[in-house]
Protein backbone atom coordinates (compact mmCIF):
# COMPACT_ATOMS: atom_id res chain seq x y z
CA UNK A 1 0.00 0.00 0.00
CA UNK A 2 2.73 2.20 0.89
CA UNK A 3 4.59 1.51 -2.01
CA UNK A 4 1.77 2.24 -4.53
CA UNK A 5 0.92 5.45 -2.30
CA UNK A 6 4.51 6.74 -3.13
CA UNK A 7 4.11 6.33 -6.70
CA UNK A 8 1.26 8.00 -7.09
CA UNK A 9 2.99 10.37 -5.43
CA UNK A 10 5.85 10.76 -7.72
CA UNK A 11 4.18 10.84 -10.82
CA UNK A 12 1.81 13.74 -9.49
CA UNK A 13 5.63 15.97 -8.49
CA UNK A 14 6.44 14.86 -11.78
CA UNK A 15 3.71 16.64 -13.62
CA UNK A 16 3.14 19.45 -11.36
CA UNK A 17 6.77 20.29 -12.20
CA UNK A 18 6.55 19.98 -16.02
CA UNK A 19 3.87 22.18 -15.65
CA UNK A 20 6.03 25.21 -14.75
CA UNK A 21 8.86 24.00 -17.95
CA UNK A 22 8.32 26.74 -20.48
CA UNK A 23 6.15 28.99 -18.68
CA UNK A 24 7.83 32.32 -17.42
CA UNK A 25 8.23 32.66 -13.43
CA UNK A 26 8.63 35.26 -11.42
CA UNK A 27 11.39 34.44 -9.52
CA UNK A 28 13.66 33.83 -12.56
CA UNK A 29 12.58 36.71 -15.16
CA UNK A 30 14.21 39.92 -14.33
CA UNK A 31 12.90 43.65 -15.71
CA UNK A 32 15.78 46.25 -15.62
CA UNK A 33 15.46 50.36 -16.36
CA UNK A 34 18.75 51.96 -16.79
CA UNK A 35 18.97 55.57 -17.84
CA UNK A 36 21.36 57.11 -20.43
CA UNK A 37 23.58 58.90 -17.81
CA UNK A 38 23.70 62.62 -16.43
CA UNK A 39 21.40 65.25 -16.28
CA UNK A 40 18.16 65.59 -18.45
CA UNK A 41 18.30 68.00 -20.50
CA UNK A 42 15.83 67.82 -23.43
CA UNK A 43 16.97 70.84 -25.35
CA UNK A 44 20.35 69.42 -25.79
CA UNK A 45 19.99 65.86 -25.85
CA UNK A 46 17.04 63.18 -24.86
CA UNK A 47 18.08 61.11 -22.19
CA UNK A 48 17.93 57.40 -22.96
CA UNK A 49 15.98 54.86 -21.08
CA UNK A 50 16.83 51.30 -21.75
CA UNK A 51 14.14 48.55 -20.68
CA UNK A 52 16.00 44.61 -20.68
CA UNK A 53 13.91 41.67 -20.43
CA UNK A 54 15.23 38.69 -19.77
CA UNK A 55 12.69 35.52 -19.13
CA UNK A 56 13.06 32.42 -17.99
CA UNK A 57 10.64 29.65 -16.54
CA UNK A 58 11.04 28.36 -13.07
CA UNK A 59 14.19 26.26 -13.60
CA UNK A 60 15.87 29.04 -15.22
CA UNK A 61 16.06 27.80 -18.49
CA UNK A 62 15.49 30.93 -21.13
CA UNK A 63 12.64 31.22 -23.23
CA UNK A 64 13.11 32.49 -26.33
CA UNK A 65 11.04 34.08 -29.94
CA UNK A 66 8.67 35.34 -27.01
CA UNK A 67 6.88 38.61 -28.27
CA UNK A 68 7.16 40.88 -24.58
CA UNK A 69 5.11 44.50 -24.51
CA UNK A 70 7.10 47.42 -22.20
CA UNK A 71 5.01 50.11 -20.90
CA UNK A 72 6.13 52.88 -18.73
CA UNK A 73 4.00 52.46 -15.63
CA UNK A 74 2.66 55.84 -15.32
CA UNK A 75 0.66 57.31 -11.95
CA UNK A 76 0.28 60.86 -11.99
CA UNK A 77 1.18 63.50 -14.07
CA UNK A 78 2.22 60.77 -16.53
CA UNK A 79 5.22 61.21 -19.09
CA UNK A 80 5.92 62.55 -22.41
CA UNK A 81 8.19 60.10 -24.78
CA UNK A 82 9.43 61.66 -28.05
CA UNK A 83 8.33 61.33 -30.30
CA UNK A 84 5.49 58.99 -28.40
CA UNK A 85 6.82 55.41 -29.01
CA UNK A 86 5.92 54.17 -26.04
CA UNK A 87 4.90 51.06 -25.56
CA UNK A 88 7.12 48.88 -27.57
CA UNK A 89 7.70 45.30 -28.59
CA UNK A 90 11.08 43.24 -28.25
CA UNK A 91 11.75 39.70 -29.22
CA UNK A 92 13.36 37.47 -26.48
CA UNK A 93 16.46 36.17 -28.16
CA UNK A 94 18.85 33.24 -27.74
CA UNK A 95 18.98 33.94 -24.29
CA UNK A 96 15.70 35.06 -23.69
CA UNK A 97 16.37 38.61 -23.31
CA UNK A 98 15.46 41.52 -25.13
CA UNK A 99 15.77 45.60 -24.89
CA UNK A 100 13.50 48.33 -25.73
CA UNK A 101 14.58 52.27 -26.22
CA UNK A 102 12.48 55.33 -24.51
CA UNK A 103 13.62 58.58 -25.65
CA UNK A 104 11.87 60.35 -22.67
CA UNK A 105 11.20 64.20 -22.83
CA UNK A 106 9.05 65.53 -19.97
CA UNK A 107 6.92 64.31 -16.53
CA UNK A 108 7.70 62.63 -13.52
CA UNK A 109 5.06 60.54 -12.22
CA UNK A 110 4.40 61.14 -8.34
CA UNK A 111 6.21 64.51 -7.12
CA UNK A 112 7.64 64.09 -4.43
CA UNK A 113 5.02 66.80 -2.60
CA UNK A 114 1.93 64.11 -2.92
CA UNK A 115 4.43 61.77 -1.22
CA UNK A 116 6.06 59.84 -4.18
CA UNK A 117 9.75 59.61 -4.89
CA UNK A 118 10.14 60.89 -8.89
CA UNK A 119 10.81 57.84 -10.07
CA UNK A 120 9.09 55.89 -12.98
CA UNK A 121 8.56 51.96 -13.45
CA UNK A 122 8.22 50.29 -16.38
CA UNK A 123 5.71 47.00 -16.90
CA UNK A 124 6.44 43.75 -19.24
CA UNK A 125 4.33 41.74 -20.69
CA UNK A 126 4.42 37.92 -22.90
CA UNK A 127 2.40 39.42 -25.59
CA UNK A 128 1.13 35.64 -26.46
CA UNK A 129 -0.32 34.73 -23.32
CA UNK A 130 -0.69 37.81 -21.36
CA UNK A 131 1.84 36.97 -18.30
CA UNK A 132 2.86 39.86 -16.29
CA UNK A 133 6.66 39.98 -15.90
CA UNK A 134 7.62 43.06 -14.64
CA UNK A 135 7.40 45.66 -13.12
CA UNK A 136 11.06 46.68 -13.47
CA UNK A 137 13.36 48.65 -10.82
CA UNK A 138 12.55 52.82 -10.25
CA UNK A 139 14.28 55.04 -11.51
CA UNK A 140 14.59 58.59 -11.15
CA UNK A 141 13.50 61.52 -13.02
CA UNK A 142 13.03 65.01 -13.60
CA UNK A 143 12.30 66.89 -16.26
CA UNK A 144 11.51 70.56 -16.78
CA UNK A 145 8.48 69.89 -18.65
CA UNK A 146 6.69 68.98 -15.18
CA UNK A 147 3.25 68.47 -16.63
CA UNK A 148 4.36 65.96 -19.16
CA UNK A 149 2.20 68.03 -22.07
CA UNK A 150 5.88 67.63 -24.49
CA UNK A 151 6.72 71.49 -23.82
CA UNK A 152 8.44 73.97 -21.34
CA UNK A 153 6.23 76.28 -20.87
CA UNK A 154 4.44 78.93 -18.60
CA UNK A 155 2.28 76.01 -16.61
CA UNK A 156 6.11 74.28 -16.34
CA UNK A 157 7.48 77.61 -15.07
CA UNK A 158 4.58 77.98 -12.68
CA UNK A 159 5.34 74.88 -11.32
CA UNK A 160 9.21 75.11 -10.84
CA UNK A 161 7.97 78.77 -9.19
CA UNK A 162 6.35 76.97 -6.82
CA UNK A 163 8.76 74.77 -5.37
CA UNK A 164 12.00 76.99 -5.48
CA UNK A 165 13.91 76.30 -2.78
CA UNK A 166 12.34 73.23 -1.60
CA UNK A 167 13.02 69.56 -2.32
CA UNK A 168 11.00 68.76 -4.86
CA UNK A 169 12.88 66.05 -6.69
CA UNK A 170 10.86 66.65 -10.07
CA UNK A 171 12.86 70.05 -10.26
CA UNK A 172 16.11 68.74 -8.91
CA UNK A 173 17.83 68.91 -11.89
CA UNK A 174 21.29 68.41 -11.08
CA UNK A 175 20.20 65.23 -8.24
CA UNK A 176 21.52 67.54 -5.08
CA UNK A 177 18.61 67.35 -3.28
CA UNK A 178 17.18 70.46 -3.47
CA UNK A 179 15.63 73.35 -5.83
CA UNK A 180 18.03 76.10 -6.19
CA UNK A 181 19.81 78.47 -8.29
CA UNK A 182 21.43 75.80 -10.46
CA UNK A 183 18.46 73.79 -11.41
CA UNK A 184 16.87 77.61 -12.40
CA UNK A 185 19.85 77.74 -15.29
CA UNK A 186 18.90 74.66 -15.98
CA UNK A 187 15.10 75.31 -16.87
CA UNK A 188 15.74 78.62 -18.25
CA UNK A 189 17.79 77.01 -20.71
CA UNK A 190 14.92 74.74 -21.51
CA UNK A 191 12.46 77.23 -21.84
CA UNK A 192 9.84 77.15 -24.98
CA UNK A 193 11.83 74.29 -25.99
CA UNK A 194 9.34 71.30 -27.00
CA UNK A 195 9.03 67.77 -28.39
CA UNK A 196 10.87 67.83 -32.21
Amino acid sequence: MTRIFSSVCLVIVVFAGAANAGVPCAGTTTVVATLGGGTYSPASEMDVVTVTVCVRDCYGTPLRSLWVVVNPIVVDNGHCFCPGEAPDTCLTDSEGCCSVTFQEFGGCNTKSGDGGDCGIEFSAVWQGQGYELGPSNRISRASPDTDADCDVDLQDFIFFAGVYLTDECCCDFDSDGDVDLQDFITFAGEYLYSCP
